[in-house]
């Protein structure tokens, strides 16, 4: 009985349509965005452009502390991420695919440091190649929430998480 009823309730839940809110990224095409962890590994303060009604690119720029690998504390690095979204509905909220770089402005301080909070040690070169895939909000009211699975290809691949929130205009 109570597999019935639970059989009937998610048959309600796929077959019945819930409230439908169409997009408003070409509506308000730009963003300032703060992200946490992310692709600025701490903090991130980022710009959008939408430039089509799927296709938005950006850039950033975030300032992660680093230590060494004694653990003692050690300058932070400067973070420039440049990226492209890929929005896969055409919705208030979507699933979104993205990929882009960090330029790491200091890469001769930070050369073979670990970031403190993900771990991440930075390579040698000074361009982090990151890939990832996310859900938006983007509601009437121009707040924009943002949560996304990282993979970012440092001196390895790592996987981490970020968290945006942020204004459209």
């Amino acid at each position: 009985m109570k597999f019935l009823l639970l059989v009937i309730l998610f048959g309600f839940v796929l077959f019945f349509s819930s409230a439908y809110a169409s997009h408003t990224r070409p509506t308000y095409p730009n963003a300032i965005t703060l992200e946490f962890l992310g692709r600025g590994l701490l903090y991130s303060v980022n710009y959008d452009r939408v430039i089509s009604e799927d296709f938005v690119a950006g850039f950033g720029y975030g300032t992660p502390a680093t230590k060494t690998f004694t653990g003692a504390d050690s300058r932070a690095a400067s973070i420039l991420p440049v990226y492209v979204n890929y929005y896969f509905l055409r919705d208030q909220g979507s699933l979104y695919l993205t990929g882009g770089i960090d330029m790491i402005l200091n890469s001769d301080d930070v050369q073979g440091r670990k970031a403190k909070t993900s771990g991440i040690e930075f390579p040698s070169n000074t361009v982090m190649p990151t890939l990832g895939l996310g859900y938006e909000n983007r509601s009437d009211a121009n707040f924009i929430f943002r949560g996304c699975l990282y993979g970012i290809f440092a001196e390895k691949f790592s996987p981490w998480v970020g968290f945006s929130i942020g204004y459209a205009f």
